[in-house]
This record gives C-alpha cells, structure tokens and sequence, in this order.
C-alpha cells in the first residue's frame, strides 16, 4: 500500500517571474494575447536547487472577445499550461507531467445597467488532464505509485450579476 501525507518544507522557496499581455481593438472584436514564465525553486533545506513541484514555468492565454450589440458578448480562451513536476517530487527525479490545452466559452448579456446575465462552457473540448498529479511509495513492492485526480471535463455555468 502507498503511503503519502503533507507536510511543510523545511527551507525556503523564491518565485521569479514575468507577465506579458497584449490587447487589440478592432471595432466589435478584442484579440489578446498573455504569457507568464514562472521560476518557482526551492532555495534552501533538504530540496535546495530543486523546482517547485506543481509549478508551471510557462502559461498562455489567446482569447477574443466580440461584441454582438453594446449589450451582448461572446469571448471565448484558448489556455496553455507548461509541464510540471508532480506534485510531491520535490527531488525532481520522476520526469514532468505533460502540458496541456483547454477552450473557454462564455457569453454575457447585460440586460440593463445594474443586471448582467452570463454562462458558458468550460473545457469546451472536453480535454483529459489532470488537476493534481502526486506519488507515493509502494511499500509492499518498492516501487513509486503516481496518483493523478483528474480536472473537471466539459463543465457548464450560468449566473447573473445584479449592482446596487
């Protein structure tokens, strides 16, 4: 049976990082365009050198957004997220999970100035990846067991939005 628990590090860690976003108008449609590069490591401890496990070093958003009236809008998001170390592989010894891309697709309709209507979809492609990726160590046969809780596949929502 695999054996896991959490526990806190015993050093520090350091995020170094840098976002980039671009916006272009063109009449009725928004373009934009994002990338974060992240640095996550460990600096001192039993782990110092390692990278933060479950940290992505690269993120990408492309997204439109169009305007139907003043009063209704679609936007839809293609986002990327990088490799990673699984989650409690903090000697980075076991290789990253993989990356992966998903689509989003809201709409919004403002139905006056104090009450919004939206909803969309989620994962509108209904990709497989996985939310969490850990391991742990077999004791009966020695060996690590990975674990992986998946995402949420396509999921739907609906709201409103009232000010007052």
């Amino acid at each position: 049976n695999g054996e896991d628990y959490n526990y806190n590090l015993d050093g520090e860690t350091e995020r170094v990082g840098a976002e980039i976003l671009f916006e272009h108008y063109f009449d009725k449609l928004t373009l934009r365009e994002s990338y974060t590069y992240t640095k996550a490591e460990i600096t001192s401890g039993k782990y110092d050198g390692s990278d933060m496990p479950g940290v992505p070093e690269n993120r990408a958003t492309v997204g439109a957004t169009y305007d139907f009236t003043t009063d209704l809008k679609v936007n839809t998001d293609l986002n990327y997220v990088g490799k990673t170390y699984d989650t409690s592989d903090f000697n980075n010894e076991y290789g990253k999970t993989n990356s992966f891309v998903t689509v989003d697709l809201n709409l919004n309709y403002a139905y006056d100035p104090t009450l919004n209507i939206y909803g969309g979809i989620n994962n509108l492609f209904d990709r497989e990846y996985y939310e969490y990726v850990g391991g742990s160590m077999n004791w009966d046969s020695f060996e690590r067991e990975k674990f992986y809780y998946p995402a949420n596949g396509r999921n739907f929502f609906i709201g409103f939005r009232k000010s007052f």
